[in-house]
């Protein structure tokens, strides 16, 4: 199976910055982001964007990789849906 390299947020990291300031949405307000933006860069399960990298090492006293790492991961094989103009449904 095909694979990606790709960037995720370090669990041990988010640990750290919760238990420093208590809540998502006071992680959120440090950062500038809406709490559903810092909730989803700090999942650990989304890829790392690099607005989320930029951001946090621009707002953290931290080291690319203490917050970060890069993995190899197998590909996620997706389908492309094709959706009928004139109906808005998608095609069989």
């Amino acid at each position: 199976m095909a694979t990606v390299k790709t960037t995720r947020v370090r669990s041990e990291w988010v640990d750290e910055i919760i238990e420093k300031y208590g809540t998502l949405t006071g992680i959120a307000e440090v950062m500038g982001v809406g709490k559903s933006t810092a909730s989803r860069w700090l999942s650990g399960t989304a890829e790392a964007s690099p607005r989320c990298i930029g951001t946090v090492l621009m707002t953290f006293p931290v080291e690319f990789d203490e917050a970060f790492v890069v993995v190899e991961e197998e590909a996620e094989r997706r389908r492309a849906r094709v959706y009928s103009r004139a109906t808005g449904r998608a095609a069989a």
